[in-house]
C-alpha cells in the first residue's frame, strides 16, 4: 500500500473514530452510552490495517471488544470503571492518527499535481486485466479530452493496489477535471438506474406476474436506460462541449460513460488531486458512500451536491 492510499484512508476514517458519548439516564447500572458503534468499528479496523504502528497492546485489549460488539449493535452502554479507559484509549488513538496524518501530509502534497485524477484499480491480476483496463481508461478519458483538443498523460503509477495518476489539461471554460467528474457521476447514476430496473423485474418475478407483462416491463426498462444514457451524455455535451460538431460526439461521450461504469464494476475508484481547488473536489463523487450517489443532474436540481461530496 502506497503513502497516498494510507493518507486517503486516514483522512476519511479519523473523524469516524470519535464516537459520540452521552451520560446514561434512567438506569443506575450504567454511566455512559456510546453511539455510532458500527461506524467506529469499521474505522478502527481500516486504520489498523494501514497504520498498525499506532496501536498499542493496551489499546487493542481495551478497544477490540468494543469493536467486535460494534458490528452487531449501534450503541453500547457501560459503567464508569469500564467506560473511562475506553474513552481514554479512543482519544489516544484519535490524536495519534491525526498526528500521523499531519506528519505524512507534506510528503503526499509534495508529489501532487493540481490538475490530476487518481484512479485505484484493485482487479489487476494478469497482463490481460491490465490491457483491458488500459483500453477502458483510454475510452473513458482520452476520447472526451480529444473532443476538446486536449491530451491526457500518465503522471505516475504507484504500487499496492494499482494507482494511476492521469494529468488533465484545461477545457474550454474550466478544468478538464470537471468534465471527468461529470462523466464519473453519470456512470454511477446509470448503474443505479440499471440496479433499480433489475430489482423491479426481480420483484415482479416473485409475485408471479405474467410473462408477457414481464417482457413488456423489461423492454420498457431497456428503453428507459437508453433515454437516461442519452440525457446524461447530452447534459455533459451542453455543459462542456457546446458548439462542437464532431461526428458521433454523443456516442463517444456515452462510450466514455460506459467505460467508466465497467471500471467501477471491476472495483475502480476515482479521486481528484488533494491539491485540486475545493470547487473541483466538490464535483467528484465520494466513493466511500457510492451507494448513495445520484445523477449529477438530479442533485443540481435538488440542491443536494454538498451532502454527498463531503
Amino acid at each position: 500500500m502506497n503513502i497516498k492510499e494510507v493518507y486517503l484512508i486516514l483522512r476519511n476514517e479519523i473523524p469516524n473514530i470519535d464516537f459520540a458519548i452521552s451520560k446514561y439516564t434512567g438506569n443506575e447500572k450504567y454511566d455512559y452510552i456510546f453511539t455510532d458503534m458500527q461506524v467506529f468499528s469499521r474505522a478502527f479496523l481500516s486504520i489498523k490495517e494501514v497504520a498498525p504502528i499506532l496501536f498499542t497492546p493496551q489499546m487493542e485489549e481495551i478497544l477490540m471488544p468494543l469493536v467486535k460488539r460494534g458490528f452487531t449493535y449501534t450503541t453500547y452502554s457501560t459503567y464508569k470503571k469500564e467506560g473511562d479507559p475506553i474513552i481514554q484509549q479512543k482519544e489516544i488513538l484519535y490524536l495519534s492518527a491525526k498526528g500521523f496524518l499531519d506528519y505524512i501530509e507534506p510528503m503526499v502534497l509534495l508529489e501532487e499535481k493540481e490538475n490530476s485524477i487518481d484512479i485505484k484499480l484493485i482487479h489487476i491480476k494478469t497482463l490481460e486485466d491490465l490491457e483491458s483496463s488500459a483500453k477502458l481508461l483510454k475510452r473513458a478519458f482520452n476520447i472526451p479530452a480529444f473532443e476538446l483538443d486536449q491530451q491526457v498523460l500518465i503522471g505516475d503509477i504507484k504500487t499496492g493496489s494499482l494507482w494511476i495518476e492521469l494529468i488533465a489539461g484545461v477545457a474550454i471554460g474550466g478544468s478538464l477535471l470537471g468534465l471527468f467528474a461529470n462523466l464519473i457521476w453519470s456512470a454511477v447514476a446509470i448503474k443505479n438506474k440499471i440496479k433499480e430496473a433489475e430489482y423491479a423485474e426481480e420483484h415482479m418475478r416473485t409475485i408471479k406476474i405474467k410473462n408477457d407483462l414481464l417482457e413488456g416491463l423489461a423492454k420498457h426498462h431497456v428503453e428507459y436506460i437508453k433515454q437516461v444514457k442519452d440525457a446524461e451524455a447530452q447534459h455533459i455535451i451542453n455543459e462542456y462541449m457546446a458548439g462542437r460538431t464532431t461526428p458521433d460526439l454523443q456516442n463517444n461521450i456515452k462510450g466514455s460513460i460506459e467505460a467508466i461504469s465497467e471500471l467501477i464494476d471491476k472495483g475502480a475508484q476515482f479521486y481528484p488531486s488533494i491539491k485540486a481547488p475545493e470547487e473541483i473536489k466538490m464535483l467528484f463523487p465520494n466513493f466511500a458512500i457510492k451507494e448513495l450517489l445520484e445523477s449529477k443532474i438530479n442533485l443540481l436540481s435538488e440542491g443536494k451536491t454538498d451532502k454527498v461530496s463531503e
